[in-house]
Parts: structure tokens; sequence; C-alpha cells
């Protein structure tokens, strides 16, 4: 299987089942190829240059080879920015009500061109790199002030965790950074405010590897803006000649231990440039939204910063560790405001991301940490208050990467069941239909199993006061 068309002589990256192997029979069989390995993506993957027609499909029958697929693509922007409001996401509220707050002692990652170090907004806080350029850009500087800046020009400059400190990094490697070097700079959490040119929506080398990297290093938080082609359609995969849905400008963002964020108005409505799930195979993404005047861009980098106030609202409570990337995705989601169609659907995900929600979901210790083997069951008990108006529990996990053969994305497949324990009475998440037609895809969601996501949301309007607990089964 692969995602790069025959005609003329191109790069490709490649998966291999075993490298020394593969280049035996490279060197035997297509002793002209030029093989590279790529930096920080590990043994398994390669990149061949000057590959003909003819070579492409030697590679792509070769018994070594997994996967062939296309190589860096030239990244860009998501739209230039407009001026932010940070009250829509209630961050202006959570700066008043927790002015403890500021993301300190939390690194935060840009990943796209460099934003200017210089910058008085930064002032003491920019982790010092060689991949600082002398024209710095004006999109990276404005993404790294929404996400941290101190507002020490004016009230405009300050950002979401605004005592972060910032680092840079570039988009013209598409795979994740080495995880390790991000490890030792400490970031926990790397914005990605950027696409590709085309719809990609497939799993491929790329959306493994920052799957596999989530699990590698549970704590870091990768945050990408879903895209601005939300009006376009998709010409590939399942999904194609369906208008304005499954329009992803990017497979990375196709990974499912990431989020992807889209965008709103000022209302909380979806707006039309904001790309659109589902995935490839019917799992929901985005999975948040947050306002974005000039596009997905600035709520991605709004999402990026109050992912680290929950990473240090967290670390205030457990001696300064972090908390998994799973649990922060789950805290985001399940504190996030309904907003478009009722439920979780494929234009706004779970909801309008709610900052204050989310810090006082962690300060509540309204969460649960936990596992289960295979074929296990966890039972987590929850005394639901009188008078409340509304029961959600999220559950989220990281998984196994997939391979790209594959045509679902999902290993692990957990079940989350809500019961009400006097009556026994049983609430299972909700579903959306991911049946290839556009009225299919707009649908509202069911009660039912999920068998493709590693998200999961139960709610329940007006729940009965009382002893309520919620299980996770594998």
């Amino acid at each position: 299987m692969r995602r790069v068309a025959p005609g003329s002589p191109q790069t490709v990256r490649i998966s291999v089942r075993q490298k020394d192997a593969f280049l035996t029979w490279a060197q035997q069989a297509l002793p002209a190829l030029k093989v590279k390995t790529v930096p920080a993506a590990g043994a398994a993957i390669l990149q061949v240059e000057n590959v003909t027609a003819a070579q492409l499909q030697q590679l792509s029958a070769s018994p070594y080879v997994n996967f062939v697929d296309v190589p860096n693509r030239r990244a860009h922007d998501e739209r230039q920015l407009n001026q932010s409001d940070l009250s829509v996401n209630k961050i202006t509220t959570a700066h008043s009500r927790f002015p403890q707050l500021g993301g300190q002692g939390l690194t935060i990652s840009i990943k796209e061109d460099s934003f200017d170090p210089t910058d008085i907004d930064f002032k003491g806080r920019v982790v010092s790199s060689n991949l600082f350029k002398q024209a710095a850009s004006p999109h990276a500087t404005a993404i790294a002030t929404l996400v941290g800046g101190a507002g020490n020009s004016a009230p405009s400059g300050r950002g979401v965790a605004w005592q972060a400190r910032l680092a840079t990094s570039s988009y013209d490697n598409l795979l994740p950074d080495d995880g390790a070097i991000l490890t030792q700079a400490g970031v926990s959490v790397q914005n990605h405010s950027y696409g590709v040119a085309a719809i990609e929506n497939y799993y491929g080398l790329e959306s493994q590897a920052y799957d596999q990297q989530s699990r590698q290093y549970p704590n870091l938080l990768h945050v990408f803006s879903s895209g601005n082609v939300g009006t376009q359609t998709s010409t590939e995969g399942r999904y194609a000649g369906i208008p304005k849905v499954a329009n992803l400008t990017g497979q990375f963002k196709t990974s499912k231990n990431t989020l992807s964020v889209g965008a709103t108005d000022e209302a909380g409505q979806v707006a039309p440039l904001s790309s659109r799930g589902p995935a490839y195979d019917g799992r929901i993404k985005p999975e948040l939204v947050a306002f974005g005047a000039g596009g997905t861009s600035e709520s991605a980098a709004l999402v990026s910063g109050i992912g680290a106030l929950v990473q240090q609202s967290y670390q205030l409570q457990n001696g300064g560790a972090l908390p998994s990337a799973a649990l922060v995705k789950a805290v985001l989601l399940n504190s996030a405001d309904d907003t478009g169609r009722p439920g979780p659907d494929f234009d706004s995900g779970f909801g309008q991301v709610d900052a204050v929600g989310a810090v006082q979901t962690v300060q509540a210790k309204r969460y649960f940490l936990g596992s289960t083997a295979a074929a296990g069951l966890r039972t987590f008990p929850v005394t639901v208050p009188a008078g409340q108006q509304e029961l959600k529990v999220t559950l989220a996990w990281a998984d196994p990467e997939a391979s790209p053969t594959t045509p679902q994305a999902l290993i692990n497949d957990l079940d989350l069941v809500l019961v009400h324990v006097a009556s026994g009475r049983r609430w299972q998440p909700w579903v959306l239909s991911s049946y290839p037609h556009a009225d299919s895809l707009t649908l509202l969601p069911k009660r039912r199993a999920d068998h493709l996501n590693n998200v999961e949301q139960v709610s329940i309007a007006v729940p009965e006061a009382g002893s309520t607990s919620f299980r996770c089964a594998d």
C-alpha cells in the first residue's frame, strides 16, 4: 500500500520490517537506489531518493517494505492572524480566578518557522536554539504570543500561559522532533499551527510516529490546528466526493494520541473555513474547537496554552509531577462547552474549550487514573450531588501506534459504561455515524459501544443524586 503516485522520479519515505535485510535486498534488486536514514525517526523509516515509477512498484512489492509514503512536504501557516479575544474561551477569567497559574516552570514548543526571540513579550523566557532565523516569522511570533506572551508590550501581547518558557522547532521536518531532546529541554506541550497544501486524511508514517512518541513520552501533549479548508471536498479515501467533510490538512493530524483543534467565531459557532472530520476511519476529528478569528492557528495556540495551565494545576497537587497527555486530553474534552449540534460531532468534536472548567476539574480532583489488562474491568465510584444539571464522564487513553496498512487505527478497544448503582441502569457513550454519506455524517450521536475512538464520553442530563459508577472494560 502506498500514498504516492507513479510518475517522474521522486523521493519517498518507507517503513521497513528489518532494516539490514531490506538494505541487502535493495542492493541486489535496486542497486541504483539512494537510501538515507531519517533523523529521529528510528531505524524502521528510511528515505529513498530519485525513485522511478518502475522502482516504486518494486519497492511496494518488496517483502521487507511495510508502507511507502510521501516525504516531507512544504508546510504553511494556517492563515494569518487577526486580533484574538481571550475572553471567549474563559481564558481571561482563568487568569483572574487563578493568578498563580501562568505556566511557570513549563516549556511550550512552537513548531513551525522560528518566532522572534527578541520580542519583549518573551523576555527572559526563550530557550536558546540554533534554529532561530535572522528573519523571524510574524505568524510564529503571533502564535508564540498567544501561547505565552507576557503582555509587556501591551495587554494584547499577553497569552494564555504567560510565564511559561518558549522553545522553537522547525516544520521543515514533519515527523516528530526527537523526544529525548524535547524532554531534556523540559517541553511538555508542542503547538503545531500549520498544515500542508493538500487534504491528507489517512494514517501514514507521520501519524504513526506521533502516536508512537506519545507512548514513549506519555507526558508530552501535541496540539494541531485542524486546517482552514473546511469548505473543500476530499478527492481520496472513504469520504471522497462528500462536500465539506474529512478535509484535515496533514496526515499527522489523524494521529490518535494528539489533539486536533478547529476554529469558532466569537459566538462559538464553527467557522466555515475550519477543517472537519471524520478521520479516514471514522474517528472524531477535530476533538475540540476554540475561538480563532484568523483560522485554526489561533485555536490550536489557545488550546496549547490552556493545556499547560492544566498541567501546572496537576503539578501543584502532585509534587511537581506532570500529568499524562491522555489525562490532559480527557480534562479538556470533559470540561468543554457543547456547541453546534447536541453532543459530539465532526465539526466541533467534543465542544468549545473552557479554560476555567478545565482548571477547576483538576483543582477539584474530578479525575481518576488507572489501567486494565486484556479482558479486564475497572470500576470507579462517583457521588452525584443534588441539583446537578449534568453528569459527564470522559475516558481517554494512549493507544499504541497502528500500521498504515490497516483500515482502522484503534488497537486497544476499551469500553466505557456509566452505571447507576441503586437501579442498575446503564448508559453507553455517545457514538456518531461514520457511514460515508453526507446525511449520515450530520446525524445526532446515539448511545452504543464505540469501537473506533480512543476517547469515549457519556453524559446524562439532570442525573439522579447518589451513588453512580463508571466502568472501563477491555
